[in-house]
């Protein structure tokens, strides 16, 4: 009556079509009739999940709008998608994009073509757990096959660290592809769709524009950076100036026309100051202003893809400010509540 989520691995290595065979059954057939053989199993598959979640923060969910999503198709590779470019992940449901699934002769190819094609696929918007599965497909334990269901427990803060260390290492070259976006096309006022860029040669870090779209104000396309190294990017309107996300090997940098305002509006936050700390619905308020609060009253709950954020106040205080109500959707980030610490002076 109902099918795992894995269920693509059995169709590939025995080459069924399970969702046909269970409306067959339903409509009549027998067994035999859609099995007159005995199935033959052939070749390895593997598949990976692609999550809307942060893998850095105990892999909370990462609801919001998707500004790019484009799967690297080819050879022994199969999608199962559930989005697209411009789809908005709701907080009210699971937060699965895409199945990805790879089929080859040997074990060995099939996580070779699995790692290929997350180095190639492109989503930005939200985050994802991409790079956590590259960093995992790419563990020794997981290619000798030592696995046990415990394996991402017990090798956790390893695939963390290394997954962000990959990262960091592409930093230098994925800021001066956002640093090179941002001069070119994020000033806007241009009809920038058939121009082929090219950055000077005397540049330290020469970048070519292979394509650009221009699809209501949002800017997409792919290029070469040190004539080698192929990226994609979108770039897009932002708090009145122009935010880009590049993305190289299946890695991630954001930029923005104003350097990490973003960042620097979160972390300036002062005590007292209740922020959401994932996207998500107000799903209960249980102040007001003037309110007077104790230290660790719960004053705002977050739900967010079946999971609730229970927000209390760091001490005692009052409520200066409320800024949302009950039922609204917030982003990441967003302040919530102020308030201001009772004075403890007097």
């Amino acid at each position: 009556t109902r099918l795992q989520v894995e269920h693509t691995v059995t169709e590939e290595v025995f080459g069924l079509d399970l969702v046909a065979a269970q409306i067959n059954i339903a409509a009549g057939a027998s067994l035999t009739d859609i099995l007159p053989t005995t199935p033959t199993p052939r070749g390895h598959s593997v598949q990976v999940r692609l999550y809307a979640e942060d893998a850095s923060r105990d892999f909370l969910p990462a609801p919001g709008q998707l500004l790019a999503f484009q799967p690297y198709h080819g050879t022994g590779l199969r999608w199962e998608i559930g989005c697209d470019a411009t789809s908005v992940v709701s907080p009210c449901f699971d937060p699965l994009l895409a199945k990805l699934i790879a089929t080859a002769a040997t074990r060995t190819l099939a996580i070779k073509r699995l790692q290929q094609a997350l180095a190639r696929t492109f989503i930005a918007g939200v985050h994802t757990n991409l790079t956590f599965l590259r960093t995992l497909l790419a563990h020794q334990d997981f290619l000798q096959a030592r696995l046990t269901v415990n394996f991402i427990a017990a090798n956790m803060t390893q695939l963390l660290q290394t997954t962000a260390a990959n990262a960091t290492a592409r930093q230098a070259e994925l800021t001066a592809i956002a640093t090179f976006l941002l001069e070119r096309y994020g000033t806007g006022g241009e009809d920038q769709e058939l121009r082929r860029i090219f950055a000077p040669q005397t540049r330290a870090t020469p970048v070519e524009i292979l394509s650009l779209h221009v699809d209501n104000s949002i800017q997409t396309g792919c290029g070469l950076y040190d004539g080698k190294h192929f990226f994609h990017f979108v770039l897009h309107p932002q708090a009145g100036g122009s935010a880009v996300t590049v993305g190289c090997d299946g890695y991630l940098h954001h930029a923005t026309t104003e350097q990490h305002a973003w960042e620097t509006e979160t972390q300036a936050t002062a005590v007292g100051t209740l922020i959401a700390p994932v996207p998500g619905r107000v799903a209960a308020l249980n102040v007001s202003n003037g309110d007077v609060v104790a230290d660790g009253t719960v004053c705002v709950i977050i739900e967010s893809m079946k999971m609730e954020f229970a927000l209390k106040a760091q001490g005692a205080g009052t409520v200066q400010e409320v800024k949302v109500a009950a039922g609204d959707l917030v982003t990441e980030g967003q302040t919530l509540v102020l308030l201001a610490a009772t004075d403890t002076s007097k």
